[in-house]
């Protein structure tokens, strides 16, 4: 089954592949930012997995081929929904600083929250064994594979500070010290037998044993603050999803504190007001998305930090008014009016994301990040596990991490999955696809292609893709808004069914965003 992996991740990196003639239910689907990644969850869908199994499957297989933004380092945050019990859940599992570490440690690495995340989601919900699920990573890593074009993608890009670190140059460089690049063996044993031990072990070891305590080391003897303790008091949460109704669905994404759920489920609730969105033209939507997207940053500065509880207080009716209060559709509000005005961000743009959806209904949207391009650029030495970085949450990736789900609370039938990564352009890289098809009820496949727009509150500028309409950066313009061309903002993995899938499965769509690199793949059980 491994080389059927790697010859099918060698075929495509982007649009829908149909695998026929497994058994189960009606259809699935993956899409994630990695191929070779992608096409391991589809084969555990074919063995009779389910969601949820696929998305650990995925995930383990991403931190060998996609490690700059997924090692198991990482953090994370995922939906899950559970098409029996009719439930969405979200299940929190960030990278954050370790309590022993102060302003005076040099080193300062996060503590890996996706190896715990990912067992919490198979305990909870598993059909196959966790042994079968991590065996394609393993292999994989010890064996080697073909680099993908999204992993030497981001690999040249920071390549030349990467390799200050001469574990991390051993494993990604050539011997001429160039990174490795497309289609060039990458063999990763360190990483290969860390895995094993977690495939046999469970993650028991990684947190409190053998592999915590050299885990543990490494960082100490770097000057880095990691204990024990640390990591055996680290554990994923299972929260209630921050939610807003949407005709007889219900959308869900990420609690507080993350502020991507509440700034997207923000973000859409200015946009049906009053059907302001649905009855604009072409460039006065533009400019409605550009100012509930200011309004929702600068929101954000009154809220986060505070105690915000379960968030509903956030998207309710009053403040969603409050927030658009001074909103005129044919000039621009500067976001200095704002009060409080929106500040500056630096978010880095560094992650990843990926959703399934299983023949049942079940369906899982994660988001991942290591809080910066490979981390915080420090690969622990002889454990193949690049670390992410500890930063603060104003210097994080932490936009990115909202998923959003859409279903039935009543039927259990499940309409849309999705997640993005980019950083701070994310929540907005959604809430475009999200207006396009909920809303337009454009094909998920031109939703996501479609250029988009971002405006982040401060800078007050709105920045947009090489292919927006010059109409509509003409009416941005002539509502007073400054614009900047960006090459790209955010990458969107999604699984859309219109109709539903209990209803209408042949009318589902499993489409993943042309800025990466990729792969969508369809999967019709018959």
């Amino acid at each position: 089954m491994l080389l059927l992996f790697l010859l099918a991740a060698c075929s495509s990196t982007s649009g829908n592949l149909r695998a026929v003639g497994f058994s189960g239910g009606d259809v699935g689907g993956v899409s994630a930012d990695e191929p070779r990644a992608a096409i391991v969850a589809r084969e555990v869908l074919g063995i009779g997995g389910n969601a949820m199994d696929a998305a650990v499957a995925l995930y383990f297989t991403s931190a060998v081929t996609f490690p700059a933004t997924s090692s198991l380092g990482a953090g994370g945050v995922c939906l899950v929904h559970d098409s029996d019990e009719r439930t969405v859940e979200a299940l929190l599992f960030p990278a954050v600083p370790p309590p022993s570490a102060d302003e005076n440690t040099r080193l300062k690495i996060a503590i890996p929250g996706v190896v715990r995340g990912m067992f919490a989601l198979h305990a909870r919900y598993g059909a196959l064994n966790w042994n079968q699920l991590l065996a394609p990573a393993e292999q994989v890593a010890r064996l080697g594979h073909p680099m993908s074009r999204a992993m030497a993608s981001d690999l040249a890009r920071v390549a030349a500070p990467l390799f200050n670190n001469p574990d991390i140059a051993a494993i990604f460089s050539r011997d001429d010290g160039t990174p490795l690049n497309e289609g060039e063996l990458l063999v990763q044993l360190d990483l290969a037998g860390i895995i094993s031990q977690l495939r046999t072990r469970g993650p028991g070891s990684f947190y409190a044993g053998a592999l915590a305590r050299n885990l543990v080391q490494s960082v100490s003897s770097s000057g880095g603050s990691l204990t024990i303790d640390d990591l055996r008091g680290y554990q994923p949460e299972w929260r209630a999803t921050l939610k807003t109704p949407f005709d007889d669905n219900v959308i869900h994404s990420a609690p507080p504190p993350l502020p991507g759920g509440v700034g997207i489920l923000q973000m859409w609730e200015m946009l049906k007001r009053n059907d302001a969105y649905a009855e604009a033209d072409s460039g006065g939507r533009r400019h409605l998305l550009a100012e509930v997207s200011m309004r929702a940053f600068a929101d954000r500065v009154a809220w986060q930090g505070g105690a915000p509880g379960d968030g509903a207080a956030l998207i309710a009716e009053d403040r969603i008014k409050r927030l658009l209060a001074g909103y005129e559709p044919d000039r621009h509000t500067p976001s200095s009016a704002l009060n409080p005005p929106p500040v500056k961000r630096r978010e880095s743009p560094s992650g990843s994301s990926f959703s399934v959806v299983d023949g049942e209904g079940n369906a899982v949207a994660c988001s991942l990040t290591l809080n910066n391009f490979f981390g915080r650029g420090w690969m622990a030495p002889g454990t193949g596990i690049i670390m992410a970085a500890a930063r603060p949450p104003e210097y994080g990736a932490i936009s990115a991490m909202a998923p959003v789900m859409m279903v039935n609370p009543n039927t259990g039938n499940f309409f849309l999955a999705a997640a993005a990564s980019g950083g701070a352009v994310a929540p907005s890289a959604l809430i475009e696809v999200m207006a396009r098809t909920l809303i337009d009820d454009e094909p998920l496949v031109d939703a996501i292609k479609a250029p988009r727009i971002f405006h982040g509150g401060r800078p007050d500028v709105v920045v947009y893709e090489p292919d927006e309409p010059p109409e509509t950066l003409n009416a941005l313009r002539e509502r007073g808004h400054l614009v900047a061309q960006a090459a790209a903002l955010g990458r969107v993995n999604a699984v859309y069914c219109r109709d539903g899938l209990q209803d209408n499965p042949a009318g589902c769509g499993v489409n993943v965003d042309p800025r990466g690199f990729g792969l969508a793949s369809f999967v019709k059980f018959e």
